[in-house]
């Protein structure tokens, strides 16, 4: 939820690639991603999101992709396509 929320005040956010979560919430202008986890390449990641202008209008935008609303019908959606035995 951090990532999110830091979204929705057009804060990119800077993430380790290998969390479950990215798969869902990647994007790469809204997002760095840290393949190791250190604190040299952390903070390289860091530095990276400091030094880069963002787009915080469309990281705004993109957290609407991540509403309540928008997380709920998409579980309906998910239910509703599943079999169940």
């Amino acid at each position: 939820m951090p990532i999110i929320e830091g979204f929705r005040y057009g804060i990119p956010c800077v993430a380790f690639k290998d969390l479950d979560a990215i798969d869902d919430l990647y994007d790469e202008k809204a997002m760095v991603l840290v393949e190791e986890r250190s604190d040299k390449v952390l903070s390289e990641g860091i530095l990276n999101i400091v030094k880069n202008h963002w787009d915080r209008d469309y990281i705004k935008k993109y957290s609407k992709k991540f509403s309540l609303k928008n997380m709920a019908n998409n579980y309906i959606n998910f239910y509703n396509e599943i079999e169940f035995i």
